[in-house]
């Protein structure tokens, strides 16, 4: 069972992944105006709660990518777009 705090397409990503859905009783949305969603096996009553905090963005340059490269062209060319 996931519990979605999100109206946004991670929503349907979260969906095509896991295979729950809102007909299965599966996936509850809660809108709580936050990207989060909580996974929850029922089997062994465990969860886990994925959050994107607010300062994720900016903080995206601090990590590496997979080759060692801090950011790549594509990264960089789309850190310049004004937000809207």
């Amino acid at each position: 069972m996931v519990f979605v705090e999100i109206d946004r397409c991670a929503t349907d990503a979260i969906q095509a992944l896991t295979g729950v859905s809102l007909g299965k009783r599966t996936l509850k949305h809660l809108d709580y105006g936050k990207m989060a969603a909580t996974f929850v096996n029922l089997a062994r009553g465990t969860a886990v709660r994925v959050v994107a905090r607010d300062a994720a963005p900016g903080r995206s340059d601090l990590h590496r990518g997979p080759f060692g490269f801090k950011s790549s062209p594509r990264n960089a060319s789309r850190s310049n777009r004004p937000r809207t």
